[in-house]
């Protein structure tokens, strides 16, 4: 398990030992230096990512789901399925979107509140890397080139970018010189 740091810094989640031998995830409010929930997990969490707010935090645990809870109450708030094990999670600045990556090079997108269906989910061969601004994603991974596209629609802007393709190896006869 590695410590969540929200992506502004603000809410951070680490792993705490009960004294009856289990595990929690403490939630803390670093510039309050106060925890502000805590997830009783009973085992070690594989991925772990704290809402820009302190209201949710994301968590995968081994399986092919990815579970969303309110750290106010302990509440579980949806559960995102996978067609692999998760290796990535994450949320957008605004908390509004859950952004999960899987084994099997799958990335998805899913509203925080609402029906749990991914508004973008995409799949390549590959990793993916993401960046969101507002309401844009831009998504790109070594197959597939990037991507920019309406978070709240999922649907691509325009054609994609491509990284080009490499030159093919010269033919032999190629680096001999001509007379």
């Amino acid at each position: 398990f590695a410590p969540g740091l929200s992506a502004n810094g603000r809410i951070l989640v680490v792993v705490t030992v009960l004294r009856e031998g289990d595990t929690a995830l403490s939630v803390w409010d670093i510039a309050a230096a106060e925890e502000i929930g805590r997830l009783v997990t009973g085992n070690v969490a594989d991925l772990v990512a704290p809402g820009p707010h302190g209201r949710f935090m994301a968590v995968g645990d081994g399986d092919r789901l990815v579970r969303l809870w309110s750290v106010r109450d302990g509440r579980l708030i949806g559960e995102y399925e996978h067609s692999a094990k998760p290796t990535g999670i994450g949320f957008d600045a605004s908390g509004r979107w859950l952004m999960t990556q899987d084994a099997a090079f799958g990335f998805r997108v899913w509203p925080v509140s609402g029906t749990p269906r991914p508004v973008v989910s995409r799949r390549g061969s590959s990793a993916w890397t993401a960046d969101t601004s507002g309401n844009w994603l831009l998504l790109g991974s070594l197959d597939r080139g990037c991507e920019l596209g309406g978070l709240v629609t999922g649907r691509p802007r325009g054609p994609g970018f491509a990284h080009g393709v490499p030159a093919p190896p010269k033919a032999p006869e190629d680096d001999v010189p001509r007379a």
